[in-house]
């Protein structure tokens, strides 16, 4: 048994740890600490940039303080895993020019002592001071880093791609447009319309927003429209009864539910191509599977054949119409939309058809006999090693592409270099 001495030393003894865990940390210390640590990551994330090869994505935004900020973010493999971290965000002081962008990066990469021949990728938007044949970022870029890939964000192409409407369907948009501003502008406009959907039990209350710099917004903006319409029909037809003639036209309506059901699709695909370890073969074989639908949706469209668009169909059958009352409009919008995906997402040419084929399945009977002519023969070589390989077989289907071919850098260094090239450049 201990003695009451050594028992009231104990209490002394974390009454006093309990005292200390209370003393308040000051500001400048936080600060320190934040500052300690966040300078830590950085010398880790560059330590590893200068010794592997890494790709890079940037973008110029400005903030709602109207100051213009170098968002830069980084791709790299570590350990046989992709990697991807947060690089830098910098202030724009006064111009954001493609010199500027590029002397910032470049300033960056020299304090940091990372060679810019490690640099195999460049994602951005497609803004004139990125873009630029003669001053823009990725070409001043490609200038020190010779065998780097330049990409424009597919999510960016995509959204520029379904930008264009039928100009009897953008008179629809505007309309849209028109009806919710007037709903949603007036704070008191906003608050009897939500009055009103609960009292009739409707699925919404309020109506959403329509903003170009948000992609997903028209999808959701018009299906919210559409499930309210009847709800919207009773509200204007007090407030502004031009604007509740729109809820009683079925041609109108049958556009506007097209419209949700399309941008639906077009969200769909924007949504797919987000996320962590996306590479250029996976974005390139969802567009291509939407271009297809795309063609299968207007052949079905012009056999009068509706079940593709949820919304649309439902309505038509509802109301007992044909989708004859619009179907030229649709047939017509599907093709500037097909034209326009095709314009900004090339086919790809045979080459780099056959090098992402061996890339995502180098075991493919015959792969090295697929590939073009002027490709290395040490590459064919090397393809020829791996693809008859057993134990190879058997990994590349127990981990993730990019695991796969991180782990042939020393059996296969000719084989996983031309496959990094490809695999590690951002898409979006």
């Amino acid at each position: 048994m201990p003695c009451a001495i050594e028992i009231v030393r104990e209490m002394q003894g974390d009454q006093k740890a309990k005292a200390l865990t209370q003393i308040p940390i000051s500001n400048d210390s936080v600060k320190r600490h934040i500052s300690s640590m966040s300078a830590d990551i950085l010398e880790q994330c560059t330590a590893r940039l200068r010794n592997n090869d890494f790709a890079i994505q940037l973008d110029e935004s400005i903030d709602v303080s109207k100051m213009s900020h170098l968002l830069s973010f980084v791709r790299y493999m570590w350990e046989n895993e992709l990697q991807e971290e947060f690089l830098f965000c910098k202030e724009m002081r006064t111009t954001a020019t493609g010199m500027d962008v590029f002397q910032t990066l470049d300033d960056f990469m020299k304090a940091n002592r990372i060679s810019w021949t490690n640099c195999i990728g460049i994602c951005t938007d497609g803004a004139a001071a990125m873009t630029g044949r003669h001053k823009g970022v990725v070409t001043r870029i490609l200038e020190v880093a010779p065998h780097a890939i330049a990409t424009h964000c597919f999510l960016h192409r995509e959204t520029l791609a379904a930008k264009d409407l039928e100009p009897g369907l953008h008179a629809v948009m505007n309309a849209a447009v028109e009806v919710i501003n007037f709903v949603k502008a007036r704070a008191t406009n906003s608050r009897l319309f939500t009055a009103l959907c609960e009292e009739v039990g409707a699925e919404y209350v309020s109506l959403l927003l329509h903003t170009e710099v948000r992609w997903l917004s028209r999808e959701r903006m018009l299906t919210r429209l559409f499930n309210l319409r009847e709800e919207l029909c009773t509200f204007l037809s007090e407030k502004k009864p031009e604007l509740a003639g729109f809820f009683n036209d079925e041609k109108w309506l049958l556009q506007l539910s097209y419209l949700a059901d399309i941008f639906s699709e077009v969200n769909k695909l924007n949504k797919t191509m987000q996320g962590a370890n996306t590479n250029n073969i996976f974005q390139y074989q969802k567009v291509e599977a939407f271009k297809r639908k795309l063609k299968l949706w207007r052949a079905r469209i012009s056999s009068g054949i509706t079940d593709m668009f949820e919304n649309m169909h439902a309505f038509i059958q509802d109301r007992g119409m044909s989708c004859n009352v619009i179907k030229a409009q649709v047939i017509l919008h599907l093709s500037k939309l097909l034209e326009m995906f095709n314009s900004y997402f090339p086919e790809l040419t045979e080459d780099q058809a056959a090098s992402y084929q061996w890339i995502e399945n180098p075991f493919i009977e015959n792969i090295e006999m697929k590939l073009p002519e002027s490709s290395q023969s040490k590459l064919l070589e090397e393809l020829i090693d791996l693809s008859s390989d057993g134990t190879m077989k058997t990994r590349f289907s127990a981990v993730p592409l990019e695991s796969f071919w991180a782990q042939c850098v020393h059996e296969f260094p000719i084989c996983h270099g031309a496959a990094m090239k490809v695999l590690l450049p951002f898409t979006t």
